[in-house]
């Protein structure tokens, strides 16, 4: 790189701390993002150190869904960010690793595609502005809950290596196909999601060169791709083996969703509803927003942005006519099994290419991801038009304009404050972490966030737990805690029969190892919290505070008071 590209890139991070205050200036005490899988993140980080330095088999475990356990398989592992994560955490902490290795997501995506579109406009200026429009887009914003989509980063230098590929030549197309494979393998390994993204990306440019471009083409591109899949394949084998033999092996079943979000129109022309300037605008249109298609699920282009790319792809006729197919494609994939808008759908059939994409992606929205990522170099070369247009009469002014016209895409995009959740714990879990034994306890109350909540606990206490949650769960994971008449009613959140005996009930949990029940007063209402009281008597009341009410199993009397 020349001096300039690290300039640039250190712009980007100053860029990022500005537009990520609230987490940068809290690194230590909040973990980036909102939502309930911000808890589930640091389990797999914690699993994979557990795992690897305890000789454990790291696609079962008991650990969660105890006894019975489950598999792994098909977790969202994110094993980069994991090894960022654990190679920072001795230096500053684990959740200022965690949040660090967030923030670097979006310096290097802006980075990253700088490069991509520098390389195909010449135009450093202009790639600079569409380095902004995919790292600072409000979809990737919010996703910083999620490691497995916020990893964008990789993308553009594959793209960049594999195009430099087919157009170079000797030891030189060598060079570039072991990048390519490179930046796939790292990306595969930052997030299956990501890595099926990339692979239908890579497959419409391979298909529009063969279809418009084959004159351009020679055998040796050919072999050069044959190598690219041979290195690419020979790495992730190992990785994608236990998906593989859970498939063929496995009669458990998983739940799966029948459908997945998608894309309202209005999300693209919207302003996210968190923008300090324009959100205000939601409300003044009257927009009845439920999906949250105005806020976590924003994919508002910005009007900037989109006259950018619209005079990219006008002025510079064949050059951006790749990416505006590609954009055009993924744009349509989005939308889900209907197309809504403001909520309302304008068919009822089901489009019939949603549902392979939600049986792997889960959502179609998803592939906002890459939306942006075509977009990102389409606004690319509409801001090289408008750099050499200004540029003949001034070339400060060329900078002065675009810097300007970069000014105003952040003030589109700006989300404030940045998306945060608060790490709050109760110190009962460090004082569990002290207790000797091999045991297992059982959270409540039971739903999708109190779960991952749970495995959240579990890193800090290192107990197994009866509860979990997994990227696909198996049908009968809950087998045990269905077959045990007390754990049944809880999970169902209603009350024990009258006529049992808690004591019975109790002493059946604790000789399957079971020593607590863990109620989470903060995930329920008041009244609910004094329903849990009454159910669980105070007998076995081991241990409260404003967040717990923890039980003991066994004998209060025999094991002592905290």
């Amino acid at each position: 790189m020349k001096q300039y590209d690290w300039a640039v890139l250190g712009l980007y991070g100053l860029l990022t701390l500005i537009l990520t205050s609230s987490l940068a200036s809290n690194l230590n005490t909040v973990l980036a993002g909102q939502s309930s899988d911000v808890y589930i993140n640091p389990w797999a980080d914690w699993w994979t150190k557990k795992a690897l330095t305890e000789g454990l088999d790291f696609y079962y475990t008991d650990y969660v869904f105890y006894p019975q356990g489950t598999s792994l398989a098909f977790h969202s592992f994110t094993h980069i960010n994991t090894f960022i994560i654990l190679f920072l955490a001795p230096l500053v902490g684990y959740f200022a690793a965690y949040n660090l290795t967030i923030l670097l997501a979006y310096v290097l995506s802006g980075f990253s595609m700088y490069l991509l579109v520098t390389y195909l406009t010449g135009c450093r200026s202009a790639a600079f502005v569409a380095g902004l429009v995919f790292a600072f887009y409000p979809y990737h914003i919010f996703e910083s809950a999620h490691p497995v989509l916020v990893t964008t980063q990789w993308m553009p230098l594959f793209a960049l290596a594999l195009m430099r590929s087919l157009r170079s030549t000797g030891s030189s197309r060598v060079k570039q196909v072991l990048l390519a494979a490179l930046w796939f393998l790292v990306t595969a390994l930052s997030s299956w999601h990501l890595m099926i993204m990339l692979s239908m990306w890579t497959f419409l440019y391979l298909l529009y060169k063969i279809i418009f471009e084959r004159s351009e083409w020679a055998p040796r591109a050919f072999r050069a791709l044959a190598l690219l899949a041979v290195v690419v394949g020979l790495v992730l084998i190992p990785f994608l083996w236990p998906m593989m033999r859970e498939l063929m092996t496995s009669d458990a079943g998983y739940v799966t969703k029948s459908s997945g979000h998608g894309c309202d129109l209005l999300s693209f022309i919207v302003p996210n509803q968190h923008n300090p300037l324009l959100g205000s605008l939601v409300y003044t249109l009257g927009l009845e927003d439920k999906s949250g298609f105005t806020r976590k699920h924003s994919a508002y282009l910005s009007y900037v942005a989109l006259g950018l790319a619209v005079i990219g792809v006008v002025q510079a006729r064949r050059k951006p006519r790749f990416w505006l197919l590609a954009g055009v494609i993924f744009f349509v994939l989005s939308l889900g099994s209907q197309i809504n808008l403001n909520e309302v759908p304008l068919h009822s059939f089901s489009l019939p290419w949603a549902v392979p994409i939600i049986g792997i992606l889960r959502h179609p929205r998803r592939l906002h991801v890459l939306v942006f990522f075509c977009f990102a170099v389409l606004v690319g070369y509409g801001g090289r038009w408008l750099h050499n247009r200004i540029v003949l009469r001034n070339r400060a002014l060329a900078h002065i304009a675009l810097a300007s016209v970069a000014a105003f895409i952040l003030l589109e995009y700006l989300i404030c404050p940045f998306p945060t959740t608060p790490v709050t714990l109760s110190s009962f879990w460090h004082q569990l972490a002290q207790e000797e034994g091999d045991f297992a306890v059982a959270d409540f109350p039971k739903d999708n966030k109190s779960e991952k909540y749970a495995m959240f606990c579990q890193i800090f206490h290192g107990k197994k737990i009866v509860s979990g949650r997994v990227s696909r769960t198996p049908q009968d994971a809950e087998a045990f805690l269905e077959a045990n008449p007390l754990l049944e009613r809880l999970n169902e959140g209603t009350a024990p029969d009258p006529d049992w005996d808690m004591e019975v009930e109790f002493a059946r949990l604790a000789a399957q190892d079971i020593r607590y029940i863990v109620v989470h007063k903060h995930l329920l209402k008041s009244d609910e919290v004094e329903n849990w009281r009454g159910w669980l008597g105070d007998s076995h009341l081991f241990y409260e505070d404003e967040r717990l009410m923890v039980y003991c199993t066994e004998s209060i009397s025999e094991k002592g008071t905290p």
